[in-house]
């Protein structure tokens, strides 16, 4: 199953990992130019994981691949079905502010036999930052998991009660060349019989897969370039303005 969290999206709230900012963070392994790191939380025994690591694409085709809510389950974690319930935009939503985006998307998982699928509904975000004074521009793709109504739980799954996931993508173009620094955070709990330390063991390797299939994904061409065109037109036009 390609990597999830379920994620995908695009889009940004208030971000809950500010929440444990002091908490510092941990190596737990690095192997691919990828380095993944996990700290404790203020309020669970639920880790969050975090990776780090480089992808070959500009960050607006990045989330033109993970905004295609039909291509999670190439790239998102165990994810086997996506479904947009809710948006505030379309391919010619350009009289909106870029950060006024967001969707809302319904996802199945697959859980290994015997225990049922997971399912949860989450809210993505987006939210554009320039560069300026050694910072480096970047754009905050970040989901939650919600209540939802007409979104009923279902006797043969398991509504997951922790969906969190936080995305930035750093624009690391070197001469002409794209590149985006990826750095993932995720928290997640599967919910049911399943205990925390089974929870953090799975969790670990997420932020590892995820940017692992952000790499092979971005190589392919069947995508939603409209919204890649879409989030070019919004960066062009901050640019402009700085």
């Amino acid at each position: 199953m390609r990597f999830h969290t379920g994620i995908v999206l695009i889009f940004l709230f208030t971000n809950p990992f500010m929440l444990y900012a002091e908490q510092p963070w941990k190596q737990i392994s690095h192997q691919d130019g990828i380095a993944v790191y996990r700290r404790e939380t203020a309020d669970s025994n639920i880790y969050e994981f975090r990776g780090t690591g480089v992808v070959k694409a500009s960050f607006p085709k990045i989330i033109a691949m993970i905004t295609d809510t039909a291509l999670m389950p190439e790239w998102v974690n165990t994810c086997i079905a996506a479904k947009v319930v809710e948006k505030n935009y379309d391919y010619d939503s350009f009289e909106k502010e870029v950060n006024e985006y967001y969707k809302i998307i319904y996802a199945e998982h697959k859980a290994p036999w015997p225990l049922k699928n997971r399912d949860y509904v989450f809210k993505a975000h987006l939210e554009y930052f320039p560069s300026q004074k050694g910072r480096r521009e970047h754009i905050v793709v970040a989901s939650r998991n919600i209540e939802y109504d007409g979104i009923l739980t279902q006797a043969d799954k398991v509504r997951m009660p922790l969906m969190h996931s936080n995305m930035k993508l750093i624009n690391m173009d070197e001469a002409g060349m794209p590149q985006t620094m990826v750095d993932f955070i995720i928290q997640m709990d599967p919910g049911g019989i399943i205990p925390n330390w089974v929870a953090n063991l799975v969790s670990k390797n997420i932020p590892h897969i995820t940017i692992m299939r952000l790499r092979e994904i971005v190589l392919r061409e069947d995508y939603d370039k409209q919204i890649e065109k879409l989030i070019y037109f919004h960066v062009n036009r901050l640019h402009a303005k700085r």
